[in-house]
Formats: structure tokens, C-alpha cells, sequence
């Protein structure tokens, strides 16, 4: 019996377990990242809806600003047409009668 004949084969079976334990701590690595890569996206779920609940009360509070604004600048347009207009109050009108 030859010694490469013994060798070959032992020489083969180390190198397959050699690799069968290095592709199991590849395996193993791998889903410790997987684990904390889930946990970083439930973090980013929950922060993102937070965000998003944000968004919507900003939104809300926006459209009403608007609102307001165009509220806000009738009113302006109201009280510039009746500076340049002005309409006789009450007691100027009950003067000009007795003054006829």
C-alpha cells in the first residue's frame, strides 16, 4: 500500500470538514448580522411611523395657517376698501338730517 494511497483520501476529508466548519461559522455570522440588521428595521418601523404621525399634525396645522392667511387678508381687503371709501358712521348721518 502506497502512503498517498492512505493520505489521499484523509487529506480529503479534513479539507471537506475543514470547510463544512468554516461554512458553518460563515452561516453562523451570517444570521447573527441577519438578527441585528431585523432589529435596526423594527427601530427604523417605529421611528418612521412616529415620523410620519409628525408630518400629518404639521400638514394639519399647515392647511390651517392657510386658512387663516386667506381669512386674515379678506379681511385686510375689507378694511383697505373702507379706508378708501369710508361710509358715514351713525352719528354723522343723524347730524345731516337735522341739517336739512
Amino acid at each position: 500500500m502506497n502512503l498517498n494511497s492512505i493520505l489521499g483520501p484523509l487529506e480529503k476529508i479534513i479539507i471537506e470538514h475543514g470547510s463544512a466548519v468554516i461554512q458553518e461559522r460563515h452561516i453562523s455570522l451570517l444570521k447573527s448580522e441577519l438578527a441585528v440588521l431585523e432589529k435596526r428595521i423594527a427601530e427604523l418601523d417605529i421611528e418612521n411611523t412616529a415620523l410620519n404621525a409628525k408630518i400629518e399634525i404639521i400638514e394639519t396645522k399647515f392647511k390651517k395657517s392657510q386658512i387663516d392667511n386667506e381669512e386674515l387678508r379678506t379681511k385686510i381687503k375689507q378694511y383697505e376698501n373702507a379706508s378708501k371709501h369710508p361710509t358715514p358712521d351713525k352719528a354723522e348721518t343723524d347730524f345731516d338730517v337735522f341739517n336739512y
